[in-house]
């Protein structure tokens, strides 16, 4: 069934309006998603109760305490600090357990990002070359400076992150700790990682999270294959989120940009989490459409 990320949650709703406004266009399962609106665990877990909704996965990190807005998607866990490295696995050893309490079968990690001076801007400033049609050579050198600034600090940062994975896998052998695929070239973990970090560690409860408008957009500027990485990654495969992609814009209603969903047939077996993570700024007659769109065009239901 598919699931609405909680990261469509509007500053003029509380959570419960949330969840109530999404029942209204079809919707009974949740992901707890980072949003600009801080998420009450105890008001999720209550929901569970009072409205028969069902939390599917949780988007590390949620909290009840104060989360550090610099650390609010949990990249502190590859961090070379030791100190916020340990503050990034306690706050996601809290959001694990609170996955327990609300029934949730899945945490989707963020796996840190790799010091690199103005990756950011670089990459951005790729997008707008790709747009405005500059040669083929001009774009491979800034994306071979990039990939080589990052691949100088990479490594440190992935002994960090295996280190931290290894800990939090064994902390709740109960829940899937679902790795996601990311946005920018220099987060982790990135296309070949993936194979290198589930090598390391052997944890059965290590999983992939696979985000399509992420991928979309790393293949575009040249730095991975998608549907590659989808495949090789594919019987490790936990989730999903789901939304279009227009250009470099993503978390579009599905309907709405330029990808085919049709590519991921075959990998959204029954047990594979299926999630549609909207912006907030989206109406829910928006999402409504998007859902029908995958259910009519695709049988994404």
């Amino acid at each position: 069934m598919l699931a609405l990320s909680t990261a469509w949650h509007p500053r003029r709703y509380s959570l419960g309006k949330v969840f109530k406004k999404a029942k209204k266009i079809g919707f009974r399962e949740f992901e707890l998603g980072v949003s600009a609106q801080p998420i009450d665990p105890d008001d999720a877990v209550d929901a569970v109760r009072r409205d028969e909704i069902k939390i599917t996965s949780i988007h590390a990190v949620c909290s009840r305490r104060g989360i550090p807005r610099v650390n609010k998607r949990g990249d502190w866990i590859a961090d070379l600090d030791a100190g916020r490295r340990r503050a990034g696995i306690d706050i996601v050893r809290e959001t694990l357990d609170i996955a327990r309490e609300a029934g949730a079968r899945a945490v989707v990690l963020h796996g840190g990002v790799v010091p690199v001076p103005d990756h950011s801007k670089r990459q951005f400033r790729l997008y707008k070359m790709i747009e405005e049609g500059a040669p083929e050579e001009e774009r491979e050198r800034l994306r071979s400076a990039l990939l080589s600034d990052r691949s100088r600090a990479a490594p440190a940062c992935l002994d960090a992150l295996a280190a931290s994975l290894e800990e939090l896998c064994a902390h709740a052998p109960d829940i899937v700790l679902a790795l996601e695929n990311r946005y920018y070239a220099a987060e982790l973990p990135l296309d070949r990682e993936f194979d290198e970090l589930f090598d390391r560690v052997d944890a059965p409860n290590l999983r992939y999270w696979h985000d399509v408008g992420h991928a979309h957009i790393l293949e575009r500027i040249g730095l991975i294959d998608h549907l590659a990485l989808l495949h090789r990654q594919s019987d490790r495969l936990m989730g999903v989120h789901l939304h279009d992609i227009r250009g470099f814009d993503d978390h579009r209603p599905p309907g709405t940009g330029d990808f085919d969903f049709a590519a991921l047939k075959g990998y959204l077996r029954p047990d594979v989490l299926q999630v549609l993570e909207m912006g907030a700024d989206l109406s829910a007659r928006s999402i409504r459409r998007g859902a029908q769109h995958l259910a009519t065009a695709y049988g994404i239901t």
